[in-house]
């Protein structure tokens, strides 16, 4: 029987691979694990978003959804996400370094 810690061991490696395989890609692979890992923990993991009763068809999913989460954890998660950016100094990210000053 698979577990949760299984599946995110498996992304974990798929991911770890793809990095080696494309050294290119990891500063967004990196923002992709962080971006996986918050969603399998509080205050993401069982937000539901709220769909919008008249998306046309052809839209995007989330099209004119709501995603009710807490403007704190929102604000502190950007924050990460913007600091494991910018700390990719090679990269068009490092600019993000001035927006968290």
């Amino acid at each position: 029987m698979s577990t949760t810690t299984d599946a995110a061991e498996r992304r974990d490696q798929r991911i770890e691979d793809e990095r080696r395989a494309r050294p290119e890609s990891g500063v967004w692979l990196r923002l992709l694990a962080l971006a996986l890992d918050a969603a399998d923990r509080a205050p993401w993991a069982g937000v539901e978003p709220r769909l919008a009763p008249g998306r046309p068809a052809d839209a995007p999913l989330l099209h004119e959804a709501f995603v009710p989460v807490d403007p704190r954890a929102a604000a502190r998660w950007v924050s990460r996400l913007l600091t494991a950016a910018a700390a990719a100094r090679e990269t068009p990210a490092a600019s993000l370094a001035g927006v968290l000053r």
